[in-house]
């Protein structure tokens, strides 16, 4: 059975932490005590050691996802399990590959101004977009309620600190992450 590592408390009064990249990937085996993953809290940045020998099986938090203390973040299973438990991907058929390439759109060219058309003036066909995939976090509505803004945990203290509304901060960092200097940055245009 494989087992849970849950994000600990790192210091006193932290109640989240952010994880900031993978030591080892899914399918690696483990040492104990060996360090498998880098977390961030506002108090402290630590590589975290495994707390059990086996086979990294699933990670459960991605890298820049930060997550409340206590919340499970990896399996891990035991070595002669880890071969069983492994999820098992068959190759794709030719029939499916084919299929992918139909409905998968391509790189979409930059609007030259004949975006409604389904032909480009040279009479190519212009890739349609797949109705099935789910919208990036970009894609938004106004209609949905306000997310969380995605900031390390030292931007988050530091704009407490400086009295700032951290949603009124641009983040510079991968897919809009507030980080310190961004905070350092608005607070000196203030």
């Amino acid at each position: 059975m494989p087992k849970e590592v849950v994000l600990p408390e790192l210091a006193e009064s932290v109640v989240e932490g952010e994880v900031l990249r993978w030591l080892v990937n899914e399918g690696e085996p483990l040492k104990k005590d060996q360090p498998f993953v880098e977390v961030m809290t506002d108090k402290v940045t630590v590589e975290l050691p495994s707390p059990y020998e086996g086979v990294l099986l699933q990670k459960l938090v991605k890298e820049g996802e930060v997550v409340p203390v206590h919340t499970p973040i990896a399996l891990i299973a035991e070595p002669g399990e880890a071969a069983a438990l492994m999820p098992q991907t068959p190759a794709p058929s030719v029939q499916a590959q084919e299929e992918r390439s139909i409905v998968e759109p391509g790189p979409v060219a930059e609007d030259d101004g004949a975006s409604l058309s389904l032909f480009k003036p040279d009479g190519k066909p212009e890739q349609v977009k797949n109705p099935f995939t789910r919208p990036t976090p970009l894609q938004t509505t106004p209609a949905q309620p306000p997310r969380r803004v995605v900031a390390v945990p030292a931007a988050r203290k530091l704009a407490r600190e400086l009295g700032l509304d951290i949603a009124q901060v641009p983040g510079s960092g991968p897919g809009g992450r507030v980080r310190v200097e961004d905070v350092r940055a608005y607070a000196a245009k203030q």
